[in-house]
């Protein structure tokens, strides 16, 4: 399914927060069919219940420590459940005129669940490129997340969620929810991806080193079990850049940091982001940050 992400700035927005208990008895085997207006979490806490997504005319359980994205403009069912479930309704980019319950479309018809095929998956498009992930994550730990819910819902319960202080601390759990999300989403392989399992361990490895030296491409996707067209591929899809340009704004990241808060020459901060010619690191911090290293400094 694609879905076109909105471009930046983003500024999350909370619009309800719930937890809610079916008992089995209420349970059914067909689901309204929706559309949202805007974003929602949906997080299997006990029982069960299922997602059917229209697009491709597939579905998936869902059980305790499930958690589901479901973008705005995706039509879907969801099974009546039993056992309890917590959803968050947000904004990527703030809507503060649309209200609960305006952001649901129930459309006509409800849909029995089909069998189960593949997890459907998400190609969101953005400005810099896209990015292909399962709409549906394991996270393991329900109370956790429920934890991480929990000020939205004493926000919502209590109602007064409108206020400064709320919309900040919203504003955090969601995004750090959203980040957290995606990032599960994409370990879990989607169909037809193989191998970004592999890749994306391979830049949460990268992430942990000093960004001191360029990168050996044909050595990492060697690494990674792919080519070096599959592996730009998928290295672009789950970070939105070219492995050459993630490292490069990483090093200029690391020597900005250097030359602001630790007070080091250029020099200095060129060698130590990996840069053995200080004219050519000059050229690229230019081109990186839009001013030249020393005027960095001095700002």
């Amino acid at each position: 399914m694609q879905v076109a992400l909105p471009a930046p700035p983003y500024s999350p927005w909370l619009r309800l927060a719930h937890q809610a208990t079916w008992p089995r008895s209420l349970r059914t085997g067909s689901g309204r069919r929706r559309r949202l207006r805007d974003w929602q979490f949906l997080l299997q806490v006990t029982g069960s219940s299922w997602l059917w997504f229209e697009a491709d005319n597939t579905s998936c359980s869902l059980a305790p420590g499930d958690l589901a994205l479901v973008p705005p403009g995706v039509t879907y069912a969801w099974g009546l459940p039993d056992g309890a479930h917590l959803a968050v309704h947000f904004d990527v980019v703030a809507q503060p005129k649309l209200t609960s319950p305006d952001m649901v479309q129930i459309l006509t018809g409800g849909h029995n669940q089909p069998p189960n095929g593949p997890t459907p998956h998400y190609e969101f498009i953005h400005p810099n490129g896209r990015l292909t992930c399962h709409s549906v994550v394991h996270t393991g730990r329900p109370r956790r997340w429920q934890e991480r819910f929990r000020p939205l819902l004493r926000q919502w319960a209590r109602g007064d969620f409108a206020t400064p202080t709320c919309r900040l601390e919203a504003a955090a759990v969601l995004a750090g929810a959203l980040a957290d999300w995606l990032h599960l989403a994409a370990l879990a392989e989607p169909s037809g991806l193989p191998g970004q399992r592999a890749v994306a361990a391979l830049v949460d490895e990268l992430s942990a080193r000093p960004p001191t030296r360029d990168l050996d491409i044909p050595a990492l996707a060697a690494q990674a079990g792919l080519g070096e067209t599959s592996f730009r591929r998928l290295f672009f899809s789950l970070t939105g850049t070219t492995p050459r340009s993630w490292l490069e704004a990483r090093r200029i990241e690391h020597a900005a940091h250097l030359l602001r808060d630790g007070g080091v020459s250029v020099a200095a901060a060129a060698s130590a982001a990996g840069y053995a010619d200080p004219f050519h690191f000059a050229r690229v911090f230019r081109r990186v940050r839009g001013c030249a290293p020393r005027a960095w400094r001095q700002q």
